[in-house]
């Protein structure tokens, strides 16, 4: 059952922190709202006395930009205006691909980045992984910038207001892939999500770097860096994929749901990834 809050809107980053601080009873900082909306009429979550909104925070509203080496976007920058934005197309693709494959229109015109992120099992945190994005926190005079591997590896799921997300912009990517696994195509929550970048080598026929990440469903994105370790700088080859598959499922560690077994979501990330590499001209016209 949903109950009454009261709602405030600072008009500034420096009063919603404020507020936040002050108020004697526990806040919530709501930004799109639409997965608080789903986990306070499920049950699943408590509405909060105090909702502290951040539509009229200028300082993370829509804001996508380059900055030095960075491209950044505001914490509140809905999923649909990732997805037009030539920026984002031309920077970092499978962010909008992933916000692409996030629940329907609907949703994705009023679903935030910010949220999608402080959510720990949003869609678009594999993506973060592998792009090595950072986010920026607010704690009142001091601005904290995290990288997500970190965040995601820490217990604490707000370290302050969440300001914007940060891509940084050296890498060039030889392939990349973002997936999502559902049980059925649209307007569900995933089973498994997967998203990988790399360069390749086709004289050596080597992956040279490789960045790999999964999560989806109840399971918290993380980056599979074993597999990354035996990846790197090794010769493709039919037999390696077979030895990735295992190397993944041992990687990945996920929860178990109703609907599928930790050993199912295993299997499928493994799936998933190995199909993305057997792409991959080397092994391609070695298995030709």
């Amino acid at each position: 059952m949903v109950t009454e809050g009261k709602v405030w809107r600072p008009n500034n980053l420096n009063d919603a922190w404020a507020l936040s601080q002050q108020l004697m009873e526990p806040t919530q900082i709501v930004s799109g709202g639409t997965w608080l909306r789903t986990q306070w009429e499920g049950g699943a979550l408590p509405i909060a006395p105090h909702l502290i909104s951040l539509d009229s925070v200028p300082e993370v509203t829509t804001c996508i930009h380059i900055e030095k080496d960075e491209l950044v976007i505001g914490a509140m920058t809905v999923l649909a205006d990732i997805i037009g934005n030539t920026l984002i197309e031309e920077r970092a693709p499978l962010l909008a691909k992933a916000c692409q494959n996030i629940a329907s229109p609907s949703v994705r015109n009023q679903a935030t980045l910010g949220g999608n992120v402080i959510s720990r099992v949003g869609d678009t945190l594999p993506v973060l992984l592998v792009l090595e994005a950072t986010l920026t926190w607010c704690r009142g005079d001091e601005m904290v910038n995290v990288s997500v591997q970190k965040w995601m590896e820490t217990s604490v799921d707000a370290w302050g207001i969440l300001v914007c997300v940060r891509v940084p912009l050296k890498r060039e990517d030889d392939f990349s892939f973002f997936m999502k696994m559902g049980r059925r195509e649209t307007f569900i929550p995933s089973l498994v999500t997967v998203a990988g970048r790399g360069n390749y080598s086709e004289e050596t026929c080597e992956i040279t770097t490789v960045s790999l990440a999964a999560g989806g469903g109840n399971t918290s994105a993380m980056r599979l860096i074993e597999t990354e370790k035996f990846l790197t700088e090794k010769r493709c080859s039919n037999s390696i994929l077979l030895d990735v598959l295992t190397v993944i499922q041992d990687d990945f560690k996920p929860s178990g749901d109703p609907f599928a077994s930790a050993y199912y979501k295993r299997q499928v990330v493994a799936n998933l990834i190995v199909s993305e590499l057997y792409r991959l001209g080397g092994v391609y016209n070695e298995v030709k």
